[in-house]
């Protein structure tokens, strides 16, 4: 990510947290979040301050924005990465707390790898967990990414063209969203790199099995999500 910290509050902060959707528990949702070091600061406090605002409870409750895990061993697993030692340089940064005494709810969880050799950055947590790591240059960047043992989604959040257009080409993902989140043509194959899987879901798809490639979607304007979690609190959405 690097842009202005306004665009990035408009899409990542209030349309963004779409990262939480289905209490993470979705293949390509974008858990690992890379912010560039001049905005790190600001923009981490903002995301972790609007976090704590979303309602976590009952999935039949209107009110809810989040619900419980899948099942015991899942939730037991996630937990885990919220509450990392002090070898694994891992601070909770908001969130990690168990909701409530019955069912597998778990509060929005924030955490802050300051390795890229860290378990919560290279494992796929698949719950509402996510690890942020900052970097200085768009190549190190792009590195951090590729620096991965799965490969389906990547999404990019940049004012920049030349930044934009290189991550589309450089990353090693099937799909890459640009300036907008959880958003795809379903018409598109379907599918990753590495141990994300081989081939592509689809009928065109299917007659390319052994290829790689890849679906890159770019917002032409600000994107409005319909998600406006944890908007209830504190300011407008």
């Amino acid at each position: 990510m690097s842009t202005s910290l306004p665009a990035v509050e408009n899409g990542i902060v209030q349309g963004g947290l779409g990262m939480f959707a289905n209490s993470g528990q979705a293949c390509f949702a974008g858990t690992r979040i890379l912010v560039q070091q001049s905005i790190a600061d600001q923009f981490i406090e903002a995301f972790v301050a609007r976090a704590q605002q979303i309602r976590v409870g009952d999935p039949f409750d209107i009110q809810t924005e989040l619900g419980p895990l899948a099942y015991a061993a899942h939730f037991e697993r996630v937990r885990q990465f919220c509450r990392p030692t002090a070898d694994d340089q891992v601070p909770v940064l908001g969130g990690g707390q168990r909701v409530g005494e019955r069912g597998y709810f778990l509060a929005p969880t924030t955490l802050l790898a300051r390795s890229p050799q860290a378990r919560a950055w290279r494992e796929e947590i698949f719950g509402p967990v996510v690890t942020f790591m900052t970097y200085d240059r768009f190549d190190q960047a792009l590195a951090l990414a590729n620096d991965s043992n799965y490969g389906l989604a990547g999404y990019v959040w940049s004012n920049r063209l030349d930044e934009t257009m290189a991550a589309s080409q450089r990353l090693r993902a099937g799909m890459v969203m640009v300036n907008s989140p959880l958003v795809m043509d379903l018409r598109m194959p379907f599918g990753g790199y590495n141990e994300s899987g081989i081939g592509r879901e689809g009928i065109e798809g299917l007659r390319a099995l052994y290829t790689e490639e890849k679906q890159v979607a770019i917002a032409l304007k600000p994107f409005k999500s319909p998600m406006r979690l944890g908007a209830w609190a504190g300011g407008s959405a």
